[in-house]
C-alpha cells in the first residue's frame, strides 16, 4: 500500500508524481509539508481537504502527494488522540474512584457521566475518522476514482 514510511512503495501505485515535491510532504512531516502545503492556492487546498473528507480521487494527479500527506497527518493525529483519550479515561476514573468511594461527593455525578460519555463516544468518533481516512487512501489508489459509487459500465 502507499503510506507509511517506505519510499519505494510509492514507486508500486499509478499515478504518482514526485516531480519537484520533496518525499517528506508524502508522510505530511513538518516543515516540508506545512511549505508545500502554503504554497498551494486556496482551490487547491480545498480540492486535497474535499478528497480526504469525501473519499474521491483528486482530478490533478500533481495533488496526490498533499492527499497522502493530509491522510498521513490525520493517522498521526489518531494516535495522539489515543493516548489523550486514554489519559482523560484514567482522570476520569480517578475521580470517580475519589468522589464515590475515598471521599464520596456530589460531584460523583458529574465524573460518572463523564466517564460513560467518553466510554460511549470516543471510540466511535476515531474509527469513523478512521474509516473516512482508510476510504480516501483507498480512492486514490484505485483506477476508478471513487470507490463508494458502483461502475456503472459493468454488468
Amino acid at each position: 500500500m502507499c503510506s507509511g514510511r517506505d519510499f519505494r512503495a510509492f514507486g508500486a501505485c499509478e499515478n504518482r508524481v514526485l516531480d519537484g515535491i520533496d518525499p517528506d510532504v508524502f508522510i505530511g512531516r513538518n516543515p516540508a509539508w506545512r511549505q508545500a502545503w502554503e504554497n498551494l492556492d486556496a482551490r487547491a487546498r480545498m480540492e486535497v481537504a474535499n478528497a480526504v473528507k469525501e473519499g474521491v480521487r483528486v482530478s490533478d494527479p500533481g495533488l496526490e502527494p498533499f492527499v497522502y500527506g493530509l491522510i498521513a497527518r490525520g493517522r498521526s493525529r489518531h494516535r495522539w488522540g489515543l493516548v489523550l483519550a486514554v489519559l482523560s479515561l484514567g482522570q476520569g476514573v480517578f475521580w470517580v474512584i475519589a468522589t464515590t468511594v475515598i471521599r464520596p461527593s456530589a460531584f460523583k455525578w458529574l465524573w460518572i457521566v463523564a466517564v460513560a460519555t467518553e466510554v460511549a463516544v470516543i471510540p466511535f468518533l476515531i474509527r469513523a475518522d478512521s474509516q473516512r481516512l482508510n476510504k480516501a487512501e483507498a480512492a486514490q489508489t484505485s483506477p476508478r476514482g471513487d470507490i463508494s459509487k458502483p461502475d456503472s459500465g459493468s454488468v
